[in-house]
């Protein structure tokens, strides 16, 4: 059966002017192909307002929850299942699953299983794109809806506990936040203290205002030539802003360094607990921690604290400066915050004492994150696994 036999399909066209600062940070979720995670999508990481939605005309449609979404551009064939209304934009196609022909998450993980084999479907001498036409005439074997529902459940219970982790890491990261904010927001351990004003406001006496180069070593990625295949391998993490995805920890990168790679890129290699920063484009100022030593490309500034015990508070004080990220970011075409301005940025740094205590609050979080985000690469390594056994019918059920 072809896929036009029982879907819909519907492009993205909301791309919105990225300096019309009016169209952002509104209700309406905004899907991209960075937020195609293959799995289910609940948010995006930019949204747009009303004003930037209709900036696309007769063309601002929402895709429905319960569809698939799959990248047409750049990192082609990504996947999601959408779990609410979303525009999309120009990177994007949104399939509608008629559910009395095909099951809708078993057509999802067709598309998984069938990847590379529509990445190779794409056209385009200077840019390659997919387009609907391509997957319209897709062919995909028209088995019983009860057996595609047993496949179904297998896998999905895969996912499902892969998003019950991701809830428990969102709740677990709130609850550092919290105690972030009463501690160094509202001063709630400092209230009967005295008080300092300075540039950045009243903080408690004894504590400083120091630049982030003052905290640490701020090292700007770089890429290797590329020309030279034997640079990549995967000994080495090398992280790149597609591979930032909403997690506290990146502990994992779609390609990585060779050993080779690392001899020529050594002087850039970032440590564990080292914070980076998006500091390029329309994803500019997403911020992440390393969990091991690594390196990344050019688009990442990366901090490596001086005394690792403060990674968890200095973390959540630029997680906080989205905004700020935003306003000092220079360039008319594409923001960018090169290393001089990032090394400058200023944050108030408590006393030893409150370093130290905060620390030994928050790290046993942090580390519970960690644990869900490593269960979830294994569950996602067995999903990967069981996937194309039991599409093909290797595994009977």
């Amino acid at each position: 059966m072809k896929f036009k036999e029982f879907c819909e399909f519907q492009e993205g066209y909301v791309n919105p002017s990225q300096k019309i600062s009016n169209y952002f940070d509104g209700d309406i979720k905004w899907i991209r192909a960075t937020d195609l995670n293959n799995s289910y999508v609940f948010n995006t990481s930019r949204t747009l307002t009303k004003e930037g939605f209709e900036s696309a005309g007769k063309s601002a449609k929402l895709f429905k929850p319960n569809t698939i979404c799959i990248s047409k551009s750049g990192t082609i064939g990504r996947l999601g299942i959408l779990k609410d209304y979303m525009c999309g934009n120009r990177a994007t196609i949104n399939i509608d699953i008629d559910s009395n022909k095909m099951n809708m998450k078993y057509v999802f993980y067709w598309l998984m299983f069938n990847n590379k084999y529509i990445q190779n479907l794409s056209v385009g001498s200077v840019q390659k794109n997919l387009y609907i036409s391509v997957l319209e005439d897709l062919e995909i074997e028209d088995i019983p809806l009860d057996k595609q529902e047993k496949i179904v459940s297998i896998l999905s219970s895969l996912d499902d506990k892969i998003e019950l982790n991701n809830e428990m890491n969102k709740t677990l990261e709130e609850m550092a936040q919290a105690i972030f904010k009463s501690w160094f927001v509202e001063f709630e351990i400092f209230k009967d203290g005295e008080f300092d004003e300075n540039e950045l406001g009243l903080i408690p006496k004894g504590w400083k205002t120091l630049e982030l180069s003052e905290l640490g070593n701020i090292i700007t990625g770089k890429t290797p030539s590329k020309n030279n295949l034997e640079h990549f391998g995967n000994e080495y993490k090398f992280i790149t802003p597609k591979d930032i995805n909403g997690d506290m920890f990146i502990t994992k990168s779609e390609r990585g360094l060779s050993n080779e790679g690392y001899e020529k890129m050594k002087k850039n290699m970032h440590c564990k607990y080292s914070i980076g920063v998006s500091c390029i484009g329309s994803d500019l100022g997403e911020v992440y921690l390393n969990n091991e030593d690594g390196f990344t490309n050019q688009q990442i500034n990366t901090l490596t604290l001086n005394n690792y015990k403060y990674y968890p508070y200095v973390y959540i004080c630029l997680k906080n400066m989205k905004d700020e990220f935003k306003n000092m970011a220079s360039g008319s075409a594409v923001p960018i915050i090169n290393k001089t301005t990032f090394s400058k940025i200023k944050i108030v740094v408590p006393s030893e004492k409150y370093m130290d205590d905060f620390y030994n609050k928050v790290n046993s979080i942090f580390n519970k994150i960690l644990i869900n985000i490593n269960q979830n690469e294994e569950l996602k390594e067995i999903r990967d696994t069981l996937l194309p056994k039991l599409i093909s019918g290797e595994i009977q059920i």
